[in-house]
């Protein structure tokens, strides 16, 4: 699992910088724009309904995707979705739990998207590896807290 993550930081921080050095065209700032206003309007309750996360991970799904295919980089954008096939490491799964970890990751496509906007691609590139960084601290941690999840990640992948 850290290893996907790892490589879905990179790949995923690149197809950024690209898009921030291009400059996204309106249908695509449209799009990620109104993915991020599903996502906050799923947020704005101040709980995680259970009933909402179908549409918080669709909502994930297209802001992930439509960056990834706004850069151009079809291999990136294939190797991504190779990653999504390894366990836990999708940009599907999520730990919906804690409102607070939930908010500050949706806080993050904003940055993330409000750093591609301003052409600014190290930065750009930077919030997307220290987002997906993020969600696998979290789903380590929740891998922790419950023992049924101990057996898929080993001892050696875990963060000291």
């Amino acid at each position: 699992m850290q290893q996907a993550f790892e490589v879905r930081e990179r790949l995923e921080a690149l197809a950024c910088g690209l898009c921030a050095r291009r400059g996204l065209d309106a249908a695509v700032h449209d799009r990620l724009a109104a993915s991020l206003a599903d996502g906050d309007r799923i947020l704005a309750r101040g709980v995680l309904d259970p009933a909402d996360l179908p549409d918080y991970r669709a909502m994930n799904v297209v802001f992930h995707e439509t960056i990834l295919a706004a850069s151009g980089n079809t291999l990136a954008f294939d190797l991504v979705r190779q990653i999504h096939n390894v366990p836990l490491a999708s940009d599907c799964v999520f730990v919906w739990e804690d409102h607070v970890a939930i908010r500050r990751s949706h806080d993050d496509h904003h940055r993330i998207l409000a750093a591609i906007v301003a052409r600014n691609a190290e930065r750009a590139e930077y919030l997307m590896r220290e987002h997906i960084f993020y969600a696998a601290q979290v789903l380590r941690e929740a891998a922790r807290r419950q023992s049924g999840w101990q057996r898929l990640i080993r001892t050696d992948e875990v963060a000291a």
